[in-house]
């Protein structure tokens, strides 16, 4: 289901079910503090050598990378160096929206653990569902200083079409955001009598509506446009959704 993130059912909705890329919402963790040892030699104190500092400081962030995967369940999916380059590229697996400051706290976190200093370092977030590599929800870039660019839908964008798919009347097939590298928004498929729909809602406020006719697929509802074209929707029956 390449391209989509989540069906939403109402309560109501009759059979529409979650799909095969779920997300959730959380917290995440603050970086760990990492303090210079001193060492107290005879009289005086002398302060640790910076390359065991560093080894320490890369050390301890490490270690809050690990932790961070236990307690929010993100996961580090590839750590790579590109050939030829001094540009590191982290993909991280997170298991729902997080807002920009906390991607900030996991990005910093991933780029303190490096083991030696690139002039570039990457860090791809993805969300459930979506294929590593194959386009990020957001990107954070240190080239050198961080910027951190969302691509897909943010967190209070989720929010938003959950409250209104709530109060939506409609008899309801399901209703899915969609994800890099579609483009940000809603789909939802719905019934008028007999007859079915296909919305499509962007992120610039765009709405567009098209007629579907169904027709018989053993792999599931295979739904195309009343208007023409190759296209078409197949949906199975654990409402996982897929564009052909």
């Amino acid at each position: 289901m390449s391209g989509y993130s989540r069906v939403m059912p109402r309560a109501d909705a009759g059979s529409a079910v979650p799909g095969s890329a779920v997300e959730f919402g959380g917290a995440m963790p603050t970086l760990a503090a990492i303090a210079l040892a001193i060492v107290s030699l005879f009289i005086g104190a002398l302060i640790e050598p910076p390359a065991a500092r560093a080894a320490g400081k890369q050390k301890n962030a490490a270690k809050a990378l690990v932790q961070g995967e236990a307690d929010i369940g993100f996961r580090v999916a590839s750590d790579d160096i590109s050939a030829g380059t001094s540009t590191r590229f982290v993909a991280i697996a997170l298991p729902r929206r997080q807002v920009e400051a906390e991607l900030t706290r996991i990005a910093e976190v991933a780029r303190a653990a490096e083991k030696q200093p690139f002039e570039k370092t990457v860090v791809n977030f993805y969300l459930p569902g979506m294929r590593i590599g194959q386009g990020a929800w957001a990107v954070a870039t240190f080239n050198p200083a961080l910027k951190v660019s969302i691509v897909g839908l943010r967190l209070d964008e989720e929010q938003t079409a959950e409250a209104e798919l709530k109060v939506d009347r409609r008899n309801l097939i399901g209703s899915w955001l969609m994800a890099p590298p579609a483009t940000p928004g809603r789909l939802t498929i719905y019934k008028e009598g007999a007859r079915s729909f296909a919305e499509w809602r962007l992120r610039d406020g765009t709405r567009l509506v098209e007629e579907l006719s169904e027709q018989k697929d053993h792999r599931g509802r295979h739904m195309s446009p009343v208007a023409g074209g190759s296209m078409y929707y197949l949906l199975s029956d654990k409402g996982e959704l897929e564009l052909r």
